[in-house]
């Protein structure tokens, strides 16, 4: 009568990719993960248990939604940030400043009168984080709103499919 797994089924590649990163991460402190039940290697599958709460871009749907509450989702996100790296992959600067730059692009196709703003803007941070030393930490990888699911007095990560080893 209640959920109590959930099952994430894959392409071959993307299986295995996320199969490693979800292995680099435990609950601890203030982050909650959902537990690891299990995978299928012949079908692709990872079960993990279910987590109860509330989605975190949905509470800030709520008129009354107060700033304080995300103070716990940064404690859970520097948890995760302490955590050890090692395996994951590498998401040099070069990586994250095409990846600017591929936002940047998008952003100007869809409103043509801000693109060359936007694409000095991120000419521009690309430059300064090449230029910043680098301090590599595991990160989450697609960090988002509908990532994080608020219950009670703890926060929970989910989603680690594209964990990467980078500077937060």
């Amino acid at each position: 009568g209640k959920p109590e797994a959930v099952l994430k089924l894959y392409t071959a590649r993307g299986y295995e990719t996320a199969r490693r990163a979800n292995q680099h991460f435990t609950s601890r402190g203030a982050l909650r993960l959902a537990p690891d039940l299990g995978h299928s290697d012949q079908h692709q599958i990872l079960a993990f248990g279910w987590l109860p709460g509330r989605l975190l871009s949905n509470a800030m749907r709520d008129p009354g939604f107060a700033a304080g509450a995300l103070k716990p989702v940064g404690a859970a996100l520097a948890e995760l940030h302490a955590q050890d790296a090692g395996g994951l992959p590498l998401q040099t600067s070069a990586d994250v400043a095409a990846s600017l730059l591929d936002v940047a692009d998008k952003l100007g196709a869809l409103v043509p009168v801000i693109a060359p703003r936007v694409h000095v803007l991120a000419q521009q941070l690309a430059a300064r984080m090449a230029e910043t030393a680098r301090c590599d930490r595991p990160l989450h990888g697609g960090f988002h709103a509908q990532q994080v699911l608020l219950a009670d007095d703890t926060t929970a990560i989910i989603d680690f499919d594209h964990a990467r080893q980078g500077d937060p």
